[in-house]
């Protein structure tokens, strides 16, 4: 098109449109089965082409009397454009005419949206198309934390920022009624705090968990512990396991008796099993006593013999 003032658009300040208009394809002409609706004493093109050729491209278009032709694109430059409907508008009555024109209604949708953070595993909802929902639609969602972390709240609200009911079980599947707005699912998370827990016995003299709070132990920190046990036992072995009976490995550290593992997302439990020392092998609580005989008799012993060397030589 030559002039500028007739290539509308609603980018073009010289013949500028307030909407988007396009071209009617042939399919949705050919569905008016009405050639007066068709006809506008004009020819005008479609949007749809036909076929292409090393000359010339032929496309489809409408003639002045309404009926749908193929012709060379270099033959004609009449053009009519098309109002694009919003989606769900829909054709129920009517066939065209002035005396009966088609009757559509439209249905109002809405979208729905998610604030995503990295603490989700999984956010699944039942609505395939999230921009399209109708009012008073049934949405099911699931929200899956990833491990060491669990859905303290969640909220969903409107465009004004009121807040959606819901309703909920167990804090993972949920469930409301669309209202006639669009809204914001906003889901919140928290660190699940565990206990570690020491299982009593009467071998035991004392322990220590080195963490912070042995009540609430998080995913994935390290619990350190260290046993003492009574006088004439030792340490033969330790069952460590989480809620569901799963035996959680461990290691020795560098210090006597101090051991280490991976907290996991449940509560853990620390069973020591001890045995009893061999009788020779039990310190004696006499031993230093005697040692300290011994080394005082050494001392006598010494400073004796010397006066008495002494006293020999004066003689």
């Amino acid at each position: 098109c030559p002039n500028e003032t007739d290539k509308f658009s609603t980018k073009n300040n010289k013949a500028k449109l307030t909407y988007p208009v396009g071209l009617i394809n042939n399919y949705e002409m050919d569905m008016l089965k009405n050639h007066l609706l068709k006809k506008s004493n004009s020819d005008y093109w479609l949007l749809s082409p036909n076929t292409f050729t090393e000359d010339h491209a032929v496309g489809e278009k409408v003639g002045s009397w309404g009926a749908l032709e193929s012709k060379n694109v270099t033959q004609y430059n009449s053009v009519r454009p098309s109002i694009s409907l919003k989606p769900n508008t829909l054709y129920y009555s009517g066939d065209g005419s002035k005396d009966n024109p088609y009757n559509t209604e439209y249905t109002p949708t809405y979208s729905i949206s998610v604030e995503i953070k990295n603490e989700t595993e999984d956010f699944n909802i039942s609505i395939d198309d999230l921009t399209h929902v109708e009012e008073g639609e049934q949405v099911n969602f699931r929200v899956t934390p990833i491990k060491g972390f669990k859905t303290n709240n969640l909220t969903i609200v409107d465009e004004q920022n009121n807040e959606i009911e819901y309703t909920t079980t167990d804090n993972t599947n949920y469930i409301f009624t669309m209202p006639a707005t669009n809204v914001t699912i906003k889901p919140n998370y928290e660190r699940v705090k565990n206990a570690v827990i020491m299982e009593d016995n009467i071998n035991t003299k004392e322990y220590i968990i080195e963490v912070n709070d042995a009540t609430a132990v998080v995913y994935e920190d390290t619990v350190r512990f260290k046993l003492e046990p009574e006088v004439g036992y030792e340490v033969e072995s330790i069952d460590i396991r989480d809620e569901e009976q799963n035996k959680i490995s461990y290691k020795k550290t560098n210090t006597k008796n101090e051991f280490e593992f991976t907290m996991p997302d449940t509560d853990v439990t620390i069973s020591p099993k001890y045995r009893k020392l061999e009788s020779n092998s039990l310190p004696n609580p006499n031993t230093k006593r005697q040692i300290l005989l011994i080394v005082i008799s050494v001392i006598i012993l010494s400073i004796m013999t010397f006066i008495f060397i002494k006293k020999k030589k004066k003689n």
